[in-house]
């Protein structure tokens, strides 16, 4: 038990964008939260607030936090150092050991399915059921939010609305709003076009009235006092109408702008390599992998694929599917025996867990010129426009302020830049949201390489077209065959 944290008139801003203002709340004992939210909405942000961490000391923000003496916070942050030697997995289990071993009262989670298993989700899930103190979590999990919490924040346009429910409910009640918001869209659109109609009508009415007015006196049908008279009213009526019609104007305008619907992402590229068909990409003959020359993690690798195929790897944390996609880039720390056909390592794409190969002090712009030296500005800015980086602001961040998501963003951005012969896929589903996954679909589906990715997600590996799986448990390592077509 602790006594109540109050949240008084909490405020985010960044340079380039408000993530949300004057939120105001109490949290008290035994509450379950999940915190949810686009990419780069906060989400993050606000657990490190919660957390009175030494992270949080650096963080601007208004308002205040108030933690109650009684509260004994346990905080496990999305990103953290990694012994390499650890699969994603261990890491987490490791970190939350340490985490669960101080007896906190208070337990914040930042994205704690990342990385994990069946058996491990399993484990984590059961811990939570369990738990009786407070909890506060980050996720994009649908099975996390339903299982283990019972109300949402979630973070949009600019403020954190509160919902005490299932999440099946607060799925139906938002789908209703985004709905509605569509539908007063499109009525407010056409009272706009009919304004402007109306506006047009009344201005050829003028037009003839004031052409009329002048032949008249010219015809001597009125006398030039009258016709001016006539005039002056006429001018006068029309100017009524006309401020009345830009009152009515400006009016839909501001209810326009109070509607907001989320921007959705749409590829305006193809993902083609220049690829041989039916090539040979990868051919590995009784291969060994470790991380020393005596005791290998991996024996009795055998490997063929050929271009198009599509290939998910298999295993439980620990088994080595991280360490396999990185000997397949090329990684010179690794120890290999056997015979390894690869390809070279710049007709690989790899994007990494936690994305080492991002450099956290450059921008988001300097970050993409690395992998397109030969574009200019305009073509940069075209390329990062249409994964979500719009304004001048968001293109000048630093890789170190983005979210999780908008790291995965960036690095596809750099991989969609140069197709690849070979793309290695670590987890790339961690950390991003809905928007961001559906159109990561899309442009998996229609990439024509070679395709190697580590992933737990079954629906997602099923969406983008999977066509064998490469399981490390089972005996020598051997494929099994989910496709007829698919050789092995």
């Amino acid at each position: 038990m602790h006594s109540p944290i109050a949240i008084n008139d909490l405020g985010l801003s960044f340079p380039h964008k408000t993530c949300f203002s004057h939120f105001s709340t109490t949290i008290y004992s035994g509450q379950k939260i999940a915190i949810i939210g686009d990419n780069g909405s906060g989400k993050s942000t606000l657990l490190t607030l919660l957390s009175h961490s030494h992270s949080a000391n650096n963080i601007v923000h208004d308002g205040q936090i108030s933690l109650p003496d009684n509260v004994i916070v346990g905080y496990l942050p999305q990103f953290f150092d990694n012994d390499k030697q650890l699969s994603g997995g261990q890491a987490l289990n490791k970190q939350l050991s340490q985490v669960l071993a101080k007896h906190p009262n208070i337990l914040l989670l930042d994205e704690p399915t990342n990385h994990l298993d069946h058996k491990n989700r399993k484990s984590l899930f059961a811990l939570l059921e369990r738990y009786q103190g407070t909890l506060l979590v980050v996720t994009h999990d649908p099975e996390l939010i339903t299982r283990c919490t019972t109300e949402l924040w979630h973070i949009n346009n600019q403020k954190i609305t509160q919902f005490s429910g299932s999440y099946e409910n607060y799925l139906s009640v938002n789908q209703q709003l985004k709905e509605s918001i569509a539908s007063q869209q499109r009525q407010l659109q056409q009272q706009q076009k009919e304004l402007h109609n109306k506006r047009m009508q009344e201005q050829k009415r003028t037009a003839r009235s004031k052409s009329k007015g002048l032949k008249s006196i010219q015809d001597k049908k009125w006398s030039p006092i009258v016709g001016h008279m006539k005039s002056s009213y006429a001018q006068e009526n029309t100017g009524k109408k006309q401020k009345l019609i830009a009152e009515q104007k400006d009016k839909l305008q501001q209810q326009m702008s109070s509607l907001y619907l989320p921007k959705m992402l749409s590829p305006t590229f193809q993902l083609n390599p220049k690829i041989i068909k039916n090539s040979l990409v990868i051919e590995i003959r009784d291969g060994s992998l470790g991380y020393t020359k005596d005791s290998p993690l991996l024996n009795h690798l055998n490997l063929r694929c050929y271009s198009g195929d599509r290939l998910v790897i298999q295993g439980n944390n620990g088994s080595g599917k991280t360490t396999l996609l990185r000997a397949i880039y090329g990684d010179n720390t690794l120890f290999k025996t056997g015979s390894w056909h690869l390809p070279e390592p710049k007709d690989i794409g790899y994007l990494q867990q936690n994305y080492p190969e991002l450099d956290l002090h450059l921008t988001v712009q300097q970050e993409l010129e690395k992998s397109a030296p030969d574009w200019n500005e305009q073509q940069i800015r075209q390329h990062l426009n249409t994964f979500l980086f719009y304004k001048h602001e968001a293109l000048n961040q630093t890789v170190e302020t983005l979210s999780g998501g908008e790291k995965v963003r960036l690095s596809l951005a750099k991989i969609t830049a140069n197709p690849p012969v070979l793309l290695l896929l670590d987890e790339i589903t961690n950390n991003i949201d809905l928007t961001t996954k559906e159109y990561l679909i899309q442009v998996l589906s229609g990439y024509t390489g070679t395709m190697i990715l580590v992933s737990h997600d079954v629906l997602f590996l099923q969406q983008i077209g999977i066509t064998a799986e490469f399981s490390l448990e089972a005996l020598n390592a051997e494929l099994i065959n989910r496709n007829k077509n698919m050789r092995v």
